[in-house]
């Protein structure tokens, strides 16, 4: 392969002599350097030698420690995660929470709704505010329209 030849001028680090761009911080190199006209550029390899590894982007072989290809550009440095599982509830688990909110204990549909609701799924904030309205109907606004209308017709019934 080439020789380290080309220094780059933002972060001092050599790079071969072919590179387009620094390994090391990735800044594209000068052209007149890297990769000129009529210099020999390696071609696309498939074997990795000791301590080489490929670009997933461009498939040549590089150097393990390298930031950045020197071909492309490549920045192993950003590498994405991956993607975050979407857990979805199923619909016996829905049911089962809003019955749970409305009925055996609204308080557990508040405390359900909660912490729903911090979860970045929509799916989840979803189910965790019908949850949480569920459980202000079911457990606070009916009992006290229940209370209101039986003290009404107790206060009505009774002459002063």
């Amino acid at each position: 392969m080439g020789n380290m030849a080309i220094r780059c001028e933002y972060c001092g680090s050599e790079n071969l002599d072919y590179s387009y761009y620094c390994s090391k911080c990735s800044k594209e190199l000068p052209r007149g350097q890297a990769g000129a006209e009529g210099q020999a550029v390696p071609a696309p390899t498939r074997s990795a030698a000791s301590g080489q590894r490929f670009c997933p982007s461009c498939g040549r072989s590089i150097q393990f420690d390298a930031n950045v290809c020197p071909y492309c550009g490549h920045d192993f440095r950003w590498t994405a995660s991956p993607p975050a599982r979407n857990e979805m509830l199923s619909d016996g688990m829905r049911i089962l929470f809003y019955l749970l909110s409305a009925f055996f204990a609204p308080i557990a549909g508040i405390i359900i709704g909660i912490v729903f609701m911090m979860k970045p799924d929509p799916e989840y904030k979803r189910v965790g505010k019908n949850c949480l309205i569920i459980s202000v109907v079911i457990g606070i606004v009916l009992p006290l329209v229940f209370f209101i209308f039986v003290f009404g017709a107790v206060m009505t019934s009774f002459p002063f």
